[in-house]
């Protein structure tokens, strides 16, 4: 049978067919946790002032530990990151990156920012492209002077 005639008749039977929806209780919830989930629940204390290269070349020494660093931010659609500059997020040098996990609590969508927050290679933001994340913020300011 023709591939275009067969799809007419099981159409209509597809179109009728119920979904079943439901409601996750929370034990199924924290079943469903994401692996990096607990090292971002740890409260950000005294945060370690490094540099984003210090970060991306010595990524075992952070994890878990409250960091703050400067970069240019980026975000938009899919994309939430921090770059060694404006020319790495321009060019898509995403390994010279660290996802940034806010949950939206970002005052700008561009620019240079000061990001406090505990650090982790488990979560590698979107596609895995980037070296790790930054999560749990604490801090997310404009670096003065350098808006741009």
């Amino acid at each position: 049978m023709n591939p275009i005639v067969a799809s007419l008749f099981l159409f209509p039977a597809l179109a009728s067919a119920q979904v079943e929806t439901r409601t996750l209780t929370s034990e199924q919830v924290a079943r469903l946790e994401l692996p990096w989930a607990k090292v971002c629940a740890t409260a950000v204390e005294d945060p370690e002032d490094i540099s984003l290269i210090a970060l991306l070349a010595n990524p075992e020494k952070y994890e878990g530990k409250a960091v703050r660093v400067i970069g240019y931010y980026r975000s938009g659609f899919e994309q939430s990151a921090l770059y060694l500059n404006k020319s790495d997020y321009e060019n898509d040098v995403w390994g010279n990156g660290i996802w940034i996990e806010s949950g939206g609590d970002i005052p700008t969508t561009a620019g240079y920012l000061l990001v406090s927050g505990i650090f982790t290679r488990s979560n590698r933001g979107h596609l895995g492209a980037y070296q790790g994340a930054i999560c749990n913020l604490s801090e997310a300011s404009p670096w003065p002077g350098h808006e741009h």
